[in-house]
């Protein structure tokens, strides 16, 4: 990918291999690998960082963020517990230990659903602008990860807001996770 300054276009996508020396504002680490469909042991070989040397180029990949690092991964790091090469356990210790900083997610009060930080500062920003928010709307085990409505409407909420986060990654087939919260909806 070509290099620009253009403000419209800074969005680099880059393999493990071409991340050397290029730091940016914001890094985001795709880990691009799940479990097989059906169950069975999820495939360990994550190309250069199963190989020799794959633990320097993971250092160089996390050490590019200037202000902010995100992980973005389809699975859990204790699925990588048969992970022998150095790259690879290095790269499920740092999963973990993102998970952790991160807080992972907090608790509804008196429910196990969950509340991510991006959907609690999504809400409070929209809050600040003088939008009523409501966090996890609805009775059943479906429910709007965030309703919005103006204060002069009371109760009857116009906007319902989905993420994309862990109950719905956890979804099985497409049609569950992108198709039935529109029909619900």
């Amino acid at each position: 990918m070509r290099e620009t300054e253009d403000k419209k276009r800074r969005l680099f996508v880059l393999n493990l291999e071409n991340v050397q020396g290029r730091e940016r504002d914001v890094i985001i680490l795709g880990t691009a690998f799940s479990k097989r469909v059906g169950g069975g042991a999820m495939p360990l070989n994550f190309g250069p960082l199963t190989n020799q040397g794959g633990e320097k180029r993971l250092n160089v990949a996390v050490t590019r963020a200037k202000r902010q690092f995100v992980v973005v991964s389809s699975f859990e790091p204790e699925e990588m517990a048969a992970a022998k090469t150095l790259g690879m356990i290095h790269l499920r210790e740092y999963l973990k230990a993102a998970r952790r900083r991160e807080g992972h997610e907090r608790m509804l009060s008196g429910g196990n659903d969950i509340i991510s930080p991006q959907i609690e500062q999504v809400a409070e920003r929209l809050r600040e602008r003088g939008i009523k928010v409501e966090i996890g709307r609805g009775l059943s085990n479906f429910k709007i990860d965030m309703a919005l409505t103006l204060p002069e409407f009371g109760d009857k909420y116009f906007v319902a807001v989905l993420f994309d986060g862990e109950e719905w990654s956890e979804r099985p087939l497409a049609i569950d996770r992108d198709a039935l919260p529109i029909m619900v909806l």
